[in-house]
């Protein structure tokens, strides 16, 4: 009778020892470190309302009007941290003023080559250019000289010494519409160093091909020449 209660002893030990070892997992362990790791001291997280950083650094609650009074040792919201992207800040801002100032540098550098390409053979001089009877004064980059319609006495305004503009002429006084030329000449005037004005007309020349060009009629500036030369030699 001893013996089969030791049997039946045996067999309840052998029973709860092998639940025992049937109820073990990795889970087990698993759960175990990570709850050891979670009593590790780690860095403090943020408030869960939501914050923004002042000018000092703080922490600031708008809406609750309070302030997290004091920032980790360590990790992205400590002080250091916070020092350092002020600072990455401060020179991302300095690199974009800089590559602004070259590209502004550059710009102003092939602009000012740009103009003195534009005034190879010439004098780079401002000249005023009107169209009709809006007059404003600019200075001309391009090679054109054509300075729209205009009468006579409007030329002195767009001519330096040396220069030469094409305008169609066109009456000096318009009182009406019906005044208004249907046709008007194309001419070139030349101011001389001296500041004398030359006006000259175009001759239009036919050609064999029953074509025809355009030649440009130097007759008065040959004349006024003349004109000088023999009124050098005449006696006083």
């Amino acid at each position: 009778m001893a013996a089969s209660w030791l049997r039946r002893s045996d067999r309840r030990n052998t029973s709860s020892s092998s639940s025992s070892v049937s109820s073990w997992s990795p889970r087990s362990d698993l759960e175990i470190e990570r709850r050891q790791r979670s009593c590790e001291p780690e860095s403090e997280s943020p408030p869960s309302y939501a914050v923004v950083e002042d000018s000092k650094g703080n922490l600031v609650s708008k809406a609750l009007n309070v302030i997290w009074p004091e920032r980790p040792e360590k990790g992205r919201y400590s002080l250091d941290e916070y020092k350092k992207r002020k600072a990455r800040e401060r020179e991302l801002r300095q690199e974009k003023d800089e590559r602004i100032a070259r590209k502004r540098e550059r710009r102003r550098r092939l602009k000012r080559e740009a103009i003195q390409k534009s005034h190879i053979g010439s004098t780079a001089s401002p000249i005023l250019q009107s169209e009709g009877d809006h007059k404003s004064e600019i200075n001309l980059n391009s090679t054109s000289r054509f300075v729209g319609v205009m009468a006579h006495s409007q030329l002195r305004r767009h001519l330096r010494p040396t220069q030469f503009c094409l305008y169609y002429a066109r009456p000096e006084t318009i009182t009406s519409i019906a005044e208004v030329p249907i046709q008007m000449p194309l001419k070139l005037a030349y101011m001389s160093t001296s500041g004398k004005l030359y006006e000259f007309g175009f001759n239009a020349v036919h050609l064999r091909n029953a074509g025809r060009c355009w030649q440009l009629n130097v007759e008065p500036f040959n004349l006024n020449r003349c004109d000088r030369l023999s009124n050098s030699m005449n006696p006083m």
